[in-house]
């Protein structure tokens, strides 16, 4: 299942980390993170059932006395032709510390054309 999540700790990141690469042969080394001065924003799909899904983050940004953070998911469009395999596309990004309060996730669905 899809999830966000703000990870402002080192303890919390070792987790995640622990989590995402358990089980996978070739574990990419774990990213060093200053939590001093950054946050890891974290952005996973879930599951999805054919190849061509991306998430990138766009932009954060404070809105309204809260941060907004802008994620695109981009799909292959209807006339795209795809393998049939299982994919979990995530991404982490550190960022810096943002105005303590309420955070959104706005998700755009993005299709892609293909030729």
């Amino acid at each position: 299942e899809g999830k966000n999540l703000i990870i402002k700790s080192q303890k919390d990141f070792d987790s995640l980390w622990n989590e995402m690469q358990t089980g996978h042969p070739d574990q990419p080394e774990k990213p060093k993170v200053d939590f001093q001065s950054k946050w890891v924003i974290a952005c996973f799909l879930g599951n999805v059932s054919s190849a061509g899904h991306s998430i990138e983050m766009k932009s954060v940004i404070n809105e309204n006395n809260k941060t907004v953070l802008f994620i695109n998911h981009r799909k292959p469009g209807n006339d795209c032709v795809t393998a049939q395999v299982i994919e979990s596309p995530y991404v982490l990004i550190s960022t810096d510390h943002f105005t303590p309060g309420p955070v959104e996730f706005r998700v755009d669905v993005l299709d892609e054309k293909c030729e």
